[in-house]
């Protein structure tokens, strides 16, 4: 039996979760602050298909994650934006461009 995950966000999109050990699978997406995602997990068996789990996903408050990627630094200008922490959105903006530059600078697309 192999389990997939149904995901809509703007339109509906299907794709099959990846078995990471033992029938526990995987999907993995990236959401910003004040963003939902509305999914569906079925199993696949000769029956045909059947719904198992139906739920919601938010991105929360600052601070659920632990890494300092640029993803985050987008994540908290967006959260600084909606408080109206102009200084704080500034200083993040400095900081993704540094670290923006930095990975131009490093790395090359060949």
């Amino acid at each position: 039996m192999s389990a997939a995950i149904c995901c809509i966000l703007l339109s509906a999109s299907h794709e099959e979760m990846r078995d990471m050990f033992g029938g526990i699978c995987v999907s993995d997406f990236i959401l910003f602050f004040g963003e939902q995602l509305r999914y569906y997990i079925t199993e696949e068996s000769e029956a045909g298909e059947q719904l198992v789990v139906s739920d919601v996903i938010r991105k929360g408050e600052a601070g659920e994650d632990i890494s300092e990627g640029r993803f985050n630094i987008l994540n908290d200008i967006m959260i600084g934006k909606t408080l109206h922490d102009y200084d704080t959105v500034n200083d993040l903006l400095l900081a993704y461009f540094k670290q923006d530059h930095m990975v131009e600078q490093i790395f090359t697309v060949r």
